[in-house]
């Protein structure tokens, strides 16, 4: 007898049970395209992955949404405030992602640092540090603000050509110290300037005091008087000076006596004894 074949009409509805089918008879080249979907499978038919051949569901078998959250490993109240975390392959686990920068010794940036319009706040003595030994340091200690440097090489306040480096009196704004790049160095005592550098020396406001030591100057330099250095006091290296180029008199005024002498002061030359006479001396003795 020739075989017929058979349509799912002349099959009796459930007469194919899983009874009837030998394992491993069916594949997914005998099965149409969308001939099985969530309709023609009952409850628990697909159990676990023996049912599933490996790589046989991709996303694109899987609708967007059919995977939910109750489909995900939830764990247990050990895993509170942890994250699922993809495991090179393995199974994944729950990790704790730590947010606590207290507990962070060694937090590091991974880019620029922005304040948000916020303040950065260190204790008294904590310090804010500089170089891979620490070798400048920021800090308030003990009352004083303090910038400490112990480099091998120099501590630089780096000025723009023609802009100023200034030292200001927090309380009154006035300028204590100011310094010009490429310009004039100033100093201040309680808001009046007392020093100025120029390109042909330095400018003193006020006074100039020595206490205890001379003040000294080498050959040929001179202390100058009147707007044309019309009094000029000096040494050449041989011969010392008293010079007046001025237009007027030269004139040596005492209300006492005024007196020659050697440097030793134990010979005297002349005296002008003030409302009296004058002595002129030779070899230490009075001749007039």
């Amino acid at each position: 007898m020739g075989l017929t074949k058979v349509s799912t009409d002349g099959v009796k509805d459930d007469a194919i049970t899983k009874a009837k089918i030998p394992a491993n008879q069916i594949e997914s080249s005998e099965l149409a395209a969308g001939c099985i979907n969530n309709s023609n499978l009952f409850s628990g038919a697909v159990v676990n992955t023996a049912q599933i051949v490996n790589n046989a569901v991709t996303v694109n078998e899987i609708a967007d949404g059919a995977v939910t959250l109750a489909k995900l490993p939830h764990g247990d109240s050990n895993n509170n405030g942890k994250f699922l975390r993809a495991n090179n392959g393995a199974d994944p686990t729950f990790e704790t992602v730590s947010t606590d920068l207290v507990a962070d010794t060694t937090p590091q940036l991974g880019g620029n640092l922005d304040t948000n319009s916020f303040e950065i706040s260190l204790d008294t003595s904590h310090a804010v540090n500089f170089g891979d030994s620490n070798e400048l340091l920021i800090k308030y200690h003990g009352s004083h603000g303090q910038l400490i440097y112990t480099g091998s090489g120099s501590l630089q306040n780096k000025i723009k050509a023609n802009s100023y480096f200034q030292i200001v009196n927090n309380d009154t704004g006035d300028n204590m110290l100011q310094a010009q790049a490429g310009g004039a160095l100033s100093l201040w005592h309680a808001g009046s300037q007392k020093l100025l550098t120029q390109s042909g020396g330095v400018r003193v406001y006020g006074d100039l005091e020595n206490h205890n030591n001379n003040f000294v100057a080498k050959d040929n330099c001179k202390f100058t008087a009147g707007n044309s250095e019309d009094l000029q006091i000096y040494h050449d290296g041989s011969h010392s000076y008293i010079k007046d180029n001025g237009t007027g008199n030269l004139r040596i005024q005492s209300n006492a006596t005024i007196q020659l002498g050697d440097p030793t002061g134990s010979i005297d030359y002349a005296k002008f004894i003030n409302g009296g006479y004058s002595e002129i001396y030779g070899n230490n003795t009075k001749r007039f």
